[in-house]
This record gives structure tokens, C-alpha cells and sequence, in this order.
């Protein structure tokens, strides 16, 4: 018989003998389908933390990991799937998240370290990791890129839409420690000489603004892309809608440059508590944005990076 313990989340069960977990397992698999037979019959459901023995891994000490609860392994978050993913390695990585969309295996990659993200796509046929990369934000694809063998990052390049692919192969030219190695490409923008509302009634019909990564500011950007002004979401939304835009934008805002160094990007986030800092060429037209979560995740701990809630996007 089984002895259970919780922590946290989880449960851990220790077995008295290898032996007879195993023949539990067999005689259960039986019983378990018997019981969802019966409870499909009643119109009932299971409670999501009953626990399958499918679900159950037995480990070398002849104790019982639980793996998942009762709910599908689709409708769990995806940093759930990534430390589930993290637990047996890659190569098991793969098969057991190959069943899912690409946007959700995008967004549990998203969740996992670089280096276990690209041992992870090599598992998948060149093509459907290009549409997995193709839901990745910008900046998280071209990281997930540079840890790809040339080969293999060309092939999957060259699969990938138009669109997506320029988008990634601009971050890709630039230095992975510099601010246009930490940008994002994605963020939202309006020209001069509007009104707030006409500037909010904008941003809800541009579809760009669904993908950018964050939209805590707007940024005011001249016929040439030109950095005029930045205003901040919120400030937006309290002004008139009459109002002039001009009249609530900071016309000298902070930015970095494409080569300013990381550790500078941080100390412009840090110093002018920003969500998000820009980044500019030499002749002042926006290249990019680094968010803070991005600039945050150069000074913690490698274990803590994947743990970092992503409260910009």
C-alpha cells in the first residue's frame, strides 16, 4: 500500500515495495476505467485533484511522483508545463507537449531557459518548429535562435511567415548584451496632432496593438519614426478624449541606444522607475523597447529567470 504526502502542490508516495506498486498499478488501471465509466454514466466528474495511476512515475528509491492531477495537461498553465517539462528532460519534453498548439507550447517555452528550449524544438520537424517560433514573442525567438546550430536556425527561418521572420532577424543582427540584443520589436505607436480619444480609437482597431508585448506606453513617433514623445496608457485613459495628445506627452523622454550596454539599460529602468525603456539608432528613430521583466532577468539568480512573472505582456 501507498503512503501519500503533499508539498505544495504536488503529492510524493512513498511504496513499501516496488513489487507491489507495480501490481497495484495493473489491477487499478481496470478499476480506474471502471470508475470513469460509472461516473460518465451518472453525468459526474471526477474531482480534477483525483490522481492517475497513468499520471504516477516510479522513481529509483521505489517512491511514486505524481505528475499532473486529474485535469487535461492542456488546460494547465504553461509555467505548470514547463516544470513538468523541466523534470524529464528534453527529449520526454517533446512527446508529451507535441499534442498541444503551437501558441501554447510558444508560451511554455517561453517559460523554460534558453539552452532546454532549444534542446526542446530540435524534437520537432522543421516545420512545425517554425510555427511554434512564429507564436513566440520577437525578443524570446531570436534568444531561442541564437542557441540553434546555424544550420538548423536558417532552416527554420526560412520557414517561417515573411512577417515573423523579419521581425526575428532584425534582433538577431545586434549583440545579445547590448539593448537591441534585449528589445522587442513589438510595442505601439501613434503619429502627432491627435486627440487622446482619436489616439485610443487608434490603438483599438490597429491589430499590432494585440501583439505588442507591452502597452503600458504609447510611443509618438514623426512621419520618419522618429522618437517625438512617449504618454503612458494611464494617463490616457484619465485625460478628455478632446484633449490634445501633445498635452499629456513627455516630449524628452529616457531611451537607450541599439549598442548601450545591458547593464546601463538597467540602471535607465532602475533609476527613472520605468515599465519599459526605448531604444533608438543614432538618428533618433525607435527600434525597440526593453521591458523591465527583460531588463530584470540579467541580475537574478539562473534559477529564479524562468519564475519571473511576465507582467508586461
Amino acid at each position: 500500500m501507498a503512503r501519500h504526502r503533499r508539498f505544495g502542490g504536488q503529492y510524493d508516495c512513498a511504496a513499501n515495495a516496488s513489487a507491489n506498486v507495480h501490481g497495484n498499478r495493473r489491477r487499478n488501471f481496470f478499476v480506474e476505467d471502471l470508475v470513469e465509466r460509472v461516473a460518465e454514466r451518472m453525468h459526474r466528474q471526477l474531482p480534477n485533484n483525483a490522481v492517475s495511476w497513468s499520471d504516477l512515475s516510479f522513481l529509483p528509491d521505489k517512491g511514486v511522483r505524481v505528475n499532473v492531477p486529474r485535469q487535461s495537461f492542456k488546460e494547465l498553465h504553461p509555467a505548470d508545463i514547463a516544470e513538468i517539462l523541466e523534470d524529464v528532460g528534453p527529449r520526454l519534453a517533446g512527446e508529451l507537449i507535441s499534442d498541444l498548439g503551437d501558441e501554447q507550447i510558444a508560451e511554455t517555452l517561453m517559460e523554460l531557459e534558453t539552452d532546454f528550449q532549444a534542446e526542446l524544438l530540435e524534437s520537432f520537424p522543421e516545420e512545425r518548429a517554425a510555427d511554434i517560433v512564429e507564436e513566440m514573442e520577437p525578443d524570446e525567438a531570436a534568444d531561442l535562435l541564437n542557441e540553434l546550430d546555424p544550420a538548423k536556425r536558417q532552416a527554420v527561418l526560412d520557414l517561417m511567415e515573411q512577417e515573423e521572420r523579419e521581425d526575428v532577424q532584425e534582433l538577431l543582427g545586434h549583440q545579445q548584451d547590448t539593448a537591441g540584443g534585449l528589445m522587442t520589436n513589438n510595442y505601439v505607436c501613434v503619429p502627432p496632432g491627435l486627440t487622446v480619444g482619436e489616439a485610443l480609437e487608434r490603438l483599438r482597431n490597429d491589430p499590432d496593438s494585440r501583439e505588442a508585448e507591452t502597452i503600458y506606453y504609447v510611443y509618438v513617433l514623426g512621419a520618419d519614426e522618429k522618437l517625438l514623445g512617449v504618454c503612458s496608457l494611464s494617463d490616457m485613459v484619465l485625460a478628455q478624449p478632446a484633449a490634445p495628445l501633445a498635452e499629456i506627452m513627455h516630449r524628452d523622454p529616457v531611451y537607450v541606444e541599439l549598442n548601450t550596454p545591458r547593464e546601463q539599460v538597467l540602471e535607465e529602468i532602475s533609476k527613472y522607475n520605468l515599465l519599459a525603456v526605448p531604444v533608438v539608432n543614432q538618428d533618433n528613430q525607435l527600434q525597440g523597447i526593453v521591458t523591465a521583466d527583460d531588463a530584470l532577468e540579467m541580475i537574478l539568480p539562473q534559477e529564479w529567470k524562468v519564475k519571473l512573472p511576465r507582467l508586461f505582456r
